[in-house]
């Protein structure tokens, strides 16, 4: 079913300072007096100033994570991951080093459901550091004994399961799968869960490829999924094996090749390509059964998704709403910076440059946005969290 309604484009507007926007794209002759009327009435910006946080963090009882990292698996220099709390003076507080000296990150992993993975060294990770939201102290590592067969990048991944069970999926090609009689690949799942004992690696259980949780693209992500269509279905191709993801966009023909952008328990956000450079985004709605398309806005250098959020970083941070077509701009004033969060209660964390602001959505309209953060630390925060886990 293709939802009615709806955005279908992302559009870049013309003579705007502050760079691209969206808007819905209806059809028709009135196409251009109904865009400009919904350019004008539906953006929201976010306030020019911004104050020094004075309220309570969002939830009562909570406390702000923030992990911050610096090094991948391309990077020439390594450093450990920082797990790091905020100050009364919105200074970064040290928790804990995650990883091993300067062993440096090869990718984070965010399963959208309380942790997050982190696989050490670069260039081969042989262990994942888990950190669990509830229990942020808790000091996790996990070894994955690659052996001589390599780690796929294309199929890293998280995983969540009906039941609510997490899992990092490491796909392995190498001398030792194709020995194996495996289709040339091979799978190491690590489960999130302590408990798991000694069963906290399980090989070969494919299957859960069907619950993938890709946050999307960010700095130590693991790259995108890239699927071939085949009959209605979005294919994954590891070594010789052919995993399947879930059904594809209706537009895209058989053997056509689409990437999964980000993908979580209720929506699959996909990027299909029209030709000579120009993509389209197509949404899935697994929950309503929906699906409708967006145009890429050019220059987009990341999506990632919050619930119901995808958010755009197009040299300004935008934020679109999947179900209830709520559109929002954050303009960054040409400095770097990235959506960090968005909680169910659309409290929205952002960083620009080293300073990294809080803002609450209220219906249609946004607060003033607020101070959490600020620091040289600051420059590489990539994730965050609240946890309610005892000081």
């Amino acid at each position: 079913m293709v939802r009615s309604g709806l955005p279908s484009a992302i559009t870049g507007g013309r003579g705007s300072s502050s760079g691209p926007y969206l808007l819905p794209w209806p059809a028709g002759p009135r196409r251009p007096l109904v865009t400009a009327l919904l350019a004008a009435a539906l953006w929201i910006p976010v306030l020019p100033h911004h104050r020094a946080a004075q309220a309570h963090p969002p939830a009562a009882r909570s406390r702000l994570f923030l992990l911050a990292a610096t090094a991948g698996r391309r990077s020439r220099r390594a450093a450990p991951a920082v797990l790091y709390t905020v100050g009364p003076r919105h200074n970064l507080v040290w928790v804990r080093s995650l990883g091993r000296g300067t062993d440096g990150l090869y990718a984070v992993l965010a399963d959208t459901h309380g942790h997050l993975f982190l696989a050490i060294p670069r260039p081969q990770p042989t262990a994942v550091v888990i950190v669990h939201e509830r229990h942020p102290d808790r000091r996790d590592i996990v070894a994955l004994h690659p052996g001589r067969d390599q780690i796929a990048p294309a199929g890293v991944v998280a995983a969540v399961t009906a039941a609510g069970r997490s899992y990092a999926l490491f796909p392995l090609v190498g001398p030792r799968a194709a020995a194996a009689g495996s289709r040339g690949a091979a799978l190491l799942a690590v489960v999130a869960d302590p408990s798991a004992g000694a069963s906290r690696v399980i090989r070969n259980r494919w299957s859960l490829y069907r619950n993938v949780r890709y946050s999307g693209s960010f700095p130590l992500s693991p790259p995108p999924l890239r699927a071939v269509v085949r009959h209605g279905q979005a294919i994954l191709r590891i070594g010789r094996r052919r995993v399947r993801l879930g059904a594809a966009p209706r537009a895209a023909a058989n053997g056509a090749a689409l990437t999964v952008a980000a993908m979580n328990r209720r929506f699959v956000v996909f990027t299909l390509a029209r030709g000579r450079g120009r993509k389209r985004l197509w949404v899935h709605d697994r929950l309503a059964g929906l699906w409708w398309s967006l145009r890429a806005v050019p220059g987009t250098r990341g999506i990632r998704l919050f619930g119901p959020w995808v958010a755009f970083n197009t040299g300004r941070l935008l934020l679109l709403n999947l179900v209830d077509n709520r559109r929002i701009a954050i303009p960054t004033h040409g400095a770097p910076g990235e959506i960090l969060a968005v909680r169910a209660d659309s409290n929205v964390l952002y960083r620009i440059a080293n300073r990294i602001y809080q803002v609450q959505v209220i219906g249609g309209q946004l607060g003033v946005p607020v101070l959490v953060a600020q620091g040289a630390p600051v420059w590489h925060v990539h994730w965050a969290f609240w946890s309610r886990a005892p000081r």
